[in-house]
Order: structure tokens, then C-alpha cells, then sequence
């Protein structure tokens, strides 16, 4: 049986995006899907795949139709590791900030009395 450590390696994003790839937010469904071009480069692609696939294993996951949403099937990884999601939050910060600023989105606090 093969150990499966519990976070993700650190090699599989740098701490610094490539620089010469730039950066793009597109918008596909307003105010709800949006395609970030260029966050990760082609080499940590490459190393998410490979851990992906070779390390890991994807997770079946089968959901059917209802009125609300459509039936999926996909594969999945799944891992909690607050240090790598840390770092990619880092990474995305700016991309959120402009969805924020597109979509006029706001934080509600909500209380129940």
C-alpha cells in the first residue's frame, strides 16, 4: 500500500508567477464564471497533472440530476493543506479583487435575532 502524504508538495507552485505570461481575467457567465488565463504556468500545470494522476488518483464523483442542477461526472482530488491554499489564494488575490470590483460584489453580515 502506498503512503499518500496528507498536504500537497510545495514544488507544485512557485512562490513567484511567471512574469513574462500575462495575466488575464475573462468573464464567462456574468457575475458568476470567470476564466483566469495564465495563472499558473505551463510547468506547474505539468506538475499538478503529474501529482495528479500519478501520485494521487482522482476520486469518482457521480451526482444526478435534479431541478436545481445538472448530472456530473468527474474526477476529483480532494486535500486539506492550509499552506497551499495560502499560497494560491496569494496568487489570486488581485483576479478577486477585480471580480469584486466587476461584479460589485459585497460582504453581508447577516444576523438572526
Amino acid at each position: 500500500t502506498r503512503k499518500i502524504p496528507l498536504g500537497f508538495p510545495s514544488c507544485l507552485l512557485q512562490d513567484k508567477r511567471n512574469k513574462k505570461q500575462r495575466l488575464s481575467l475573462s468573464v464567462l457567465a456574468p457575475s458568476s464564471v470567470f476564466v483566469a488565463k495564465n495563472f499558473m504556468d505551463p510547468k506547474e500545470c505539468d506538475a499538478w497533472i503529474r501529482y495528479a494522476e500519478d501520485e494521487i488518483g482522482f476520486e469518482s464523483l457521480n451526482s444526478s440530476q435534479t431541478r436545481e442542477y445538472a448530472q456530473r461526472e468527474c474526477g476529483r482530488i480532494s486535500r486539506t493543506d492550509w499552506d497551499m491554499a495560502d499560497r494560491l489564494y496569494q496568487r489570486m488575490q488581485a483576479i478577486v479583487m477585480e471580480i469584486v470590483q466587476q461584479t460589485c460584489i459585497t460582504h453581508h453580515n447577516q444576523t438572526n435575532n
